[in-house]
């Protein structure tokens, strides 16, 4: 069996993918290469600042965003599996927390003491 890349003839030095060798034959074709080259088209770093973007960045943004609207939680995971977009649907969610009938600021909804101005809040108001 030959290389899938190069239609089989077997010379692997000739060969547009960088592989991982048993004996003289690639195991796993890892990753292409430059044509007539032996640089790969993507090396170990390209790799970690990928990985590190998704894992890293995308939920630390989501967590940002998720925060100021009172959802954490779905910030951090859409940030973490949709990235930007994730972002934008976090964003555009709707807020969890309301606003101080005294101070206008913006509190969790099971409060009873505004954390901005100090005061008693009115109980909430249900539905009959």
């Amino acid at each position: 069996m030959g290389c899938v890349d190069c239609g089989g003839d077997n010379n692997w030095d000739n060969c547009d993918a960088l592989e991982i060798k048993k004996g003289n034959k690639p195991a796993v074709l890892i990753a292409p290469r430059f044509p007539g080259t032996k640089k790969a088209a993507m090396d170990d770093t390209g790799v970690v600042l990928i990985v590190f973007w998704v894992v890293v960045v995308n939920p630390l943004v989501g967590y940002a965003i998720g925060e100021r609207k009172g959802n954490v939680a779905t910030g951090i995971i859409l940030g973490l599996l949709l990235g930007p977009i994730g972002w934008l649907v976090t964003a555009m969610c709707f807020s969890n927390l309301q606003k101080c009938p005294l101070c206008s600021e913006d509190i969790k909804p099971d409060a009873k003491i505004c954390r901005y101005c100090g005061r008693d809040l009115p109980p909430p108001v249900t539905a009959k």
